[in-house]
């Protein structure tokens, strides 16, 4: 019975790491002093991205497989978030994220800037436009993994 109990528990451990979800959460400060971005990028939730007319049932673009994301909008006291979906999966020496809440979109794009020393890119510069504020922003995020 301690030998079942042993490889049950062992399998259940194995089972669990095996599809327990790896995050990379960017943090970052841009030149408006007053804003920040928290973004997670969950590498094993997928989403599939589907553009339909209602009407005529027509579907313009669809993708599926699109890793999700989120982030987190902060200005001074207040902040919003934003659910969305990295376009390009693969590769971590650049990233493409489109976010949308129904009312605002916005587009963020990082690419590498330094790796520090690890294996894994460390700081990533951004360029983002945010359809609340109308304004494209730039700044540096910093990963971790």
């Amino acid at each position: 019975m301690k030998k079942f109990l042993a490889i049950l528990f062992l399998y259940i451990s194995l089972f669990k790491s095996a599809y327990a979800d790896s995050t990379t959460t960017f943090k970052c400060n841009l030149d408006r002093g007053n804003y920040e971005y928290t973004i997670n990028l969950y590498n094993k939730k997928l989403n599939d991205v589907r553009i339909k007319n209602i009407e005529t049932k027509e579907t313009y673009y669809y993708d599926n497989f699109k890793k999700s994301a989120d982030i987190t909008v902060i200005l001074k006291d207040k902040s919003y978030n934003f659910r969305g979906y990295k376009i390009n999966n693969y590769g971590t020496l650049d990233h493409y994220f489109i976010f949308t809440d129904q009312a605002a979109s916005l587009y963020a794009y990082l690419a590498v800037k330094d790796y520090k020393g690890g294996s894994f890119p460390k700081l990533f510069n951004i360029t983002s436009f945010d359809s609340t504020i109308d304004d494209i922003s730039k700044g540096t995020c910093e990963a971790f993994y």
